[in-house]
């Protein structure tokens, strides 16, 4: 299972007493210091604050932190200067599918430091190389362990609030329209090497009008692909640079 455990502080003591006294297992109780900054940016009162503990079980970490709301509201509340709060609300409800977790992996992280998209999508079939470490985020550590869960992982230790499906296998005929379409996404972002897949995913986005943004290198420089499918569904595969011969 990929998704880290969250516990509630009053239903779950028993659970949480025994991964406390569980064999090396890491315990982080930094609430105090939470409930403090939340005090400093809340205009009201605040009494009571709730709270959970979630724990990790890819690195055996148990950390006590503020309830959702609370955690969100502290964790993005220096936002609020770069993004009005509508604009981070309407972020926040996004669905957003990455397709190639090896340049859509600092992508994703990002998304997730900004608090956008309550959901993600994450495809990817290869493990993490050597070769990947000059865009891919990640320790020496986590050789060999698919880019798509290990992406979900970190995403996870950023806010484990987040609501991710993960599609280890990648991007197939048979998964396709699941990924883009159940539940339907409201970006994708298409990282894949694999051309015939590349194309055949622009043609189902196209389908359900789903926007797809692509940033790529030639070797000469950077190219952005924008495809505002959503807004024109009669737009051609890569905006009309996709040749008959490729």
């Amino acid at each position: 299972m990929i998704k880290p455990e969250i516990l509630d502080s009053n239903k779950d003591k028993e659970k949480i007493k025994k991964l406390k006294n569980g064999k090396n297992i890491r315990v982080v109780d930094f609430l105090d210091s939470q409930t403090a900054e939340l005090k400093k940016i809340k205009k009201a009162g605040l009494n009571k604050v709730n709270n959970v503990w979630v724990y990790y079980r890819w690195n055996k970490l148990l950390v006590h932190i503020l309830n959702k709301n609370d955690y969100r509201t502290l964790r993005l509340s220096r936002n609020k200067n770069l993004i009005t709060e509508k604009e981070q609300e309407k972020f926040s409800e996004q669905i957003i599918g990455i397709a190639g977790l090896n340049v859509g992996n600092p992508g994703a992280v990002c998304i997730a430091l900004e608090g956008g998209a309550k959901k993600m999508k994450f495809a990817d079939n290869d493990v993490l190389e050597l070769s990947n470490f000059n865009r891919f985020r990640a320790s020496l550590g986590d050789f060999g362990i698919n880019k798509a869960i290990l992406s979900a992982q970190q995403v996870y230790e950023i806010d484990p609030f987040y609501n991710i499906e993960v599609f280890d296998q990648g991007i197939t005929e048979k998964n396709i329209d699941r990924f883009l379409n159940e539940p339907i996404i409201d970006l994708l972002i298409e990282e894949m090497d694999n051309l015939p897949l590349k194309i055949k995913i622009r043609e189902r986005a196209k389908h359900y009008r789903i926007p797809v943004l692509m940033v790529t290198g030639n070797g000469a420089g950077l190219i952005v692909d924008i495809e505002r499918f959503d807004l024109e569904p009669n737009l051609p595969l890569l905006n009309g640079y996709l040749k008959d011969d490729i």
